[in-house]
């Protein structure tokens, strides 16, 4: 654990997010989180949907730099369940770190929807690989599309 935290303090990173890593195991094994810190890293939890305020407190006394709050809570034109303005006052109430929604964010209108819910910001991944999965053959065309793609997620920000 501390190899590899060490490694993408190295590489870079400022942040790691491990999607398999419940909190329980951080908090019956702080190897994680003293491994992360002695790199000079933040160790990010993901807060579900579905969260109780029990495990929302929990959460946001655990996660660093930032806490990742999946999407599908009322923000994509797809989702259900618990409204992300609810969870994301909740987690500001627990001094959770700034709160940025994620999967399932793919248009700028996602983007628009998850600021006004109180988000500090979003995370792009699968409509960004979507994107380069496209362009494989076309190095060019792939960084102009990443481009504009970016261009519309930030301009997106500024509107909300």
């Amino acid at each position: 654990v501390r190899r590899f935290m060490q490694a993408a303090a190295d590489a870079g990173a400022d942040a790691v997010l491990i999607p398999d890593l419940p909190t329980s195991m951080r908090e019956a094994e702080p190897e994680w989180d003293e491994a992360a810190r002695e790199a000079g890293l933040h160790l990010v939890a993901i807060v579900p949907p579905n969260a109780s305020d029990e495990r929302v407190a929990r959460i946001a006394g655990l996660t660093s730099g930032y806490t990742y709050l999946l999407s599908p809570v009322g923000i994509t034109d797809h989702a259900s369940g618990t409204p992300a303005e609810r969870i994301i006052r909740d987690l500001e109430r627990a001094k959770a770190p700034p709160t940025l929604l994620g999967f399932g964010i793919s248009t700028p209108g996602h983007v628009r929807r998850a600021l006004e819910a109180g988000a500090a910001g979003v995370i792009v991944g699968s409509a960004l690989v979507k994107i380069v999965s496209e362009h494989l053959g076309d190095r060019d065309a792939m960084l102009k599309a990443l481009g504009s793609a970016a261009a519309s997620f930030k301009a997106a920000t500024r509107t909300a």
